[in-house]
């Protein structure tokens, strides 16, 4: 495998675990994450799950923004190449932000916390559980998939 192919499923990986070690801090469940290849690229999904409470859906939106978090701060401490990883971070999450938007917009807008306080809550739980998104991602590398990870 060449570098690019290596590279993409290292920061995938990271994007993925982002989700699922955040959702792990704030109280969800993880009932699987898979990485598949799709041409020269990795594509994942994290299934999550949270108790259904009021800040089910809060949690839920942290957990989802997390993942770029993670894939930003793995690419700003192994700095691949451009040429090495042509990828667009903030695109790539693109879907992710589109279900953000989707969950807060169903809040009462009363209840909605804004996507700027959630945004920064993700970040800073990636930063404090940064060793636990290296350590499953490293597992996901190995493994190419966790079918489940425990709560």
């Amino acid at each position: 495998m060449n570098s690019t192919p290596r590279l993409a499923l290292a920061g995938t990986a990271h994007h993925e675990a982002g989700h699922a070690v955040v959702a792990l801090a704030l109280g969800g469940t993880v009932r699987g994450i898979s990485l598949r290849p799709v041409g020269g690229d990795w594509h994942g999904d994290v299934g999550l799950r949270f108790p259904d409470t009021d800040q089910a859906v809060p949690d839920l939106v942290v957990a989802l923004l997390a993942g770029a978090h993670a894939e930003h701060r793995w690419h700003a401490l192994h700095r691949p190449t451009h040429t090495a990883y042509p990828y667009d971070i903030d695109a790539g999450a693109a879907p992710d932000r589109d279900l953000v938007h989707d969950l807060l917009t169903a809040l009462p807008r009363r209840e909605r916390p804004t996507q700027r306080e959630l945004d920064a809550r993700a970040a800073r739980l990636v930063l404090t559980h940064w060793a636990r998104v290296e350590h499953l991602a490293a597992r996901l590398i190995q493994h190419g998939h966790r079918d489940r990870t425990r709560s």
